[in-house]
């Protein structure tokens, strides 16, 4: 800031001129001076004053003879040590006399005031001419406190004018401002002008009022003074409205448009303030995001109904199942008038339909069930699969328990009829345990529980049976359990043993061979036979191993004794049937008889007549295996079926063995002694021994021997005999 300057008179001169002469100047150029606004003084090249001008004298009070020839830095306000002429001097060190300069001081009293220095050296001719070097001063009238405000205010205003037209420019949306009333564009921002220009500004100009141009999302077109700027100068404010626009090749362009009033001090708009930017890519990314989402919906949603429902066929699964039950049992605490009931099915040869056509018919069988039981039920019934052929259907809303029986005789006679599966007739039947009330459940698996109990009763019963749950079936089912932890205990703790059937020759009663047959050494009920926990093992999985301890036991034990006391003694073998529904089944038994060392010719494994009759091709296929590598093959339980001259085609059968259930009725029937005269005629027929089983007295075997049976098994003989009890015996007849 320049020091505040004050006015101060210097000594007068009177030797010096007091005046410009008029030879020097002209009156023409006195009155130039005179006229000027500013204060002019004019020196020499001494800086001795020539003149003042009339301003210069009436703002500083000077009299112009009182100030000729005086110092110019010895009068104010160039006088002093704070005076103009310190800045003076400061500036003529820097600038030469000869260049023009200008700055502004701050006089006191006088505000802001610019001193202009200009150069000499113009001619005589010329009005502004000094001679000698010398200096003319114009110094502007100091300011006015209102003008220094006015001015400050305006470099304020033009400041904020700069700043907001850079902000204006750098928005990435369009900005436009128009007058009222005419509509006039006033004002657009450099992205305005972006958008504009892929109009018509002629159309953007007049169409601000009117419609011209302008449509809604749904393609219909604005009313004359319905747009938003239109409607902006009628004083509503518009917040992001969708205006659509048409290029010329007829392409719709979305707008976000936002238009808000400006009012003056009276209340009346002024200008509408408008924003508008092209949402194109927005909508597109929208609209993608849209898509994603949709997309990610129905994943999601695909993803839950696979996780609530079978893959096959489409019905609930066992999460979904107990869900649906758990609500049941929840709304029943609310309204113990609504009842429910469970049926759990299993359907019967679904097994041999896999093992025999395969699984792509086994799997169009299941679709095939799931169908009818789902045109069986009613609508608010929930039929569901648990997996492999087991069905669950849960009904809701039952007035009487009876129900669930009537469900369960309606899917017995549904199933009556064959189902067609690829151009095939497959007949099954289902197995159906019931629960025909859930008054007293609180846990939906302990629903699934005893229905399932209540199903193994009805399987056990024969096929195509239904059976209704009682605390009974739950008994059994907790017997069940403890028989399935037994037996992985017996096989852990190696309590599964081997007793040898003598088989013996009628005629003498001599040995030719022995049956192996397992037991468990039960640590509580003693020694257990087969049927109290075979069929349990094998379900269970644990059957195939139980065989094979067997055969290897067995297999060293005859070993032994062919080499002690004959080298032809016959060993028999049980085949489990259950080992057929694994790939080439027959690997196992001849492994263990390849790794044993046994003599295949005088071993022979025994299979039940109805297996043969529902064997599958892989089941012929191993038999076929077994029978070339010099195994033998007996039928058991020869005359329990309906089908034992069918098996003997199919298979080449070396002995039959008598069932047990057909010889016990010797001799006082005459229909089971004509039965077992006509087994022995066809076995001798086609060179196959006979064994008779359950022979336990002296008439039945007398009687045998006179039908033509050969060998013989049963409590007249022996008892199964441990190891070492089976040694005795050949030892005694050797």
């Amino acid at each position: 800031m320049v020091p505040t300057m004050s006015p101060h008179r210097a000594p007068v001169r009177r030797d010096v001129p007091q005046t410009l002469a008029p030879g020097e100047s002209g009156a023409w150029a006195r009155g130039l001076l005179d006229a000027m606004p500013d204060a002019v003084i004019i020196t020499d090249g001494e800086r001795r004053v020539r003149g003042w001008n009339r301003r210069a004298m009436e703002l500083y009070g000077y009299d112009p003879d009182a100030t000729v020839g005086a110092d110019l830095l010895s009068i104010a306000p160039f006088a002093g040590p704070q005076g103009l002429g310190r800045l003076l001097q400061e500036r003529l060190s820097v600038h030469s006399s000869a260049d023009p300069a200008e700055f502004v001081y701050e006089e006191h009293g006088r505000g802001v005031a610019a001193l202009e220095l200009a150069p000499d050296g113009v001619g005589d001719e010329d009005p502004r001419a000094v001679a000698g070097g010398g200096l003319v001063v114009v110094m502007h009238e100091p300011l006015r406190p209102e003008e220094q405000e006015l001015g400050a205010l305006r470099g304020r205003v033009e400041r904020k004018r700069a700043l907001l037209d850079t902000l204006l420019d750098h928005l990435l949306m369009g900005v436009m401002v128009v007058e009222s009333p005419s509509g006039a564009v006033f004002l657009v921002n450099r992205a305005a002008e972006r958008f504009i220009g892929e109009f018509s500004l002629h159309d953007v100009r007049h169409a601000v009022l009117a419609a011209k141009g302008a449509e809604r999302p749904d393609g219909t077109p604005y009313e004359p003074g319905e747009t938003p700027v239109a409607r902006a100068l009628r004083g509503e404010t518009v917040r992001q409205e969708e205006v659509y626009r048409r290029r010329a090749d007829g392409t719709r362009v979305p707008f976000l448009v936002s238009a808000t009033p400006v009012k003056d001090a009276r209340g009346e708009v002024v200008y509408a303030i408008t924003t508008f930017e092209d949402i194109t890519e927005r909508m597109a990314r929208e609209e993608d995001l849209r898509e994603k989402e949709d997309e990610l919906s129905r994943l999601n949603a695909r993803l839950l109904f696979d996780a609530l429902h079978d893959v096959l066929t489409g019905l609930p699964n066992r999460t979904l199942l107990l869900d649906r039950l758990e609500q049941v049992l929840q709304r029943r605490l609310s309204d113990a008038s609504r009842d429910a009931a469970l049926l759990f099915l299993d359907f019967d040869r679904f097994k041999i339909v896999n093992d025999s056509l395969g699984h792509a018919v086994g799997d169009a069988m299941l679709i095939a069930i799931a169908r009818t039981l789902s045109h069986i039920v009613r609508p608010e019934d929930t039929v569901a699969r648990l997996g492999g052929d087991e069905f669950v259907i849960l009904m809701d809303h039952l007035d009487s328990p009876e129900r669930a029986i009537e469900l369960a005789r309606r899917i017995r006679r549904a199933f009556m009829e064959p189902l067609v599966v690829e151009d095939r007739h497959i007949f099954t039947s289902a197995s159906v345990g019931i629960v025909p009330s859930l008054r007293g459940y609180e846990d939906p698996n302990d629903v699934l529980r005893d229905a399932d109990t209540a199903m193994y009763a009805a399987k056990e019963a024969g096929r195509a049976r239904y059976r209704v749950f009682d605390l009974h079936m739950r008994d059994e089912a907790v017997a069940a359990l403890e028989l399935e932890n037994g037996l992985w205990q017996a096989l852990a703790l190696d309590q599964f043993t081997v007793r040898y059937g003598p088989i013996h020759r009628l005629s003498d009663d001599h040995v030719v061979g022995f049956e192996a047959l397992v037991r468990w050494q039960h640590p509580e009920r003693g020694l257990l036979p087969p049927k109290e926990f075979l069929e349990t093992a094998t379900e269970m999985g644990i059957g195939r191993d139980i065989d094979q301890l067997v055969w290897r036991r067995a297999c060293r034990a005859a070993n032994e004794w062919r080499a002690r006391f004959d080298p032809a003694l016959l060993l028999s073998l049980s085949f489990n049937a259950r080992h057929f529904l694994s790939p080439q089944p027959e690997e196992a038994l001849l492994e263990t008889l390849a790794t044993m060392g046994t003599d295949l010719r005088n071993t022979a494994i025994e299979l039940a007549e109805g297996t043969l009759h529902e064997a599958s091709e892989v089941a012929e296929g191993a038999l076929l295996h077994i029978v070339e590598r010099g195994v033998r093959l007996h039928l058991d339980n020869f005359g329990s079926g309906q089908h034992s001259l069918y098996s003997l085609q199919r298979f080449n059968v070396g002995a039959i063995k008598v069932d047990h259930n057909l010889v016990e009725r010797l001799p006082d029937d005459p229909k089971s002694v004509e039965l077992v005269r006509a087994i022995t005629a066809m076995a001798g027929s086609l060179r196959m021994a006979v064994i008779a089983k359950g022979v336990s007295s002296p008439a039945q075997r007398e009687l045998l021997l006179e039908l033509g049976c050969q060998f013989g098994q049963g409590p007249l003989f022996s008892q199964p005999l441990d190891e070492a009890g089976a040694a005795a015996l050949l030892e005694r007849q050797a």
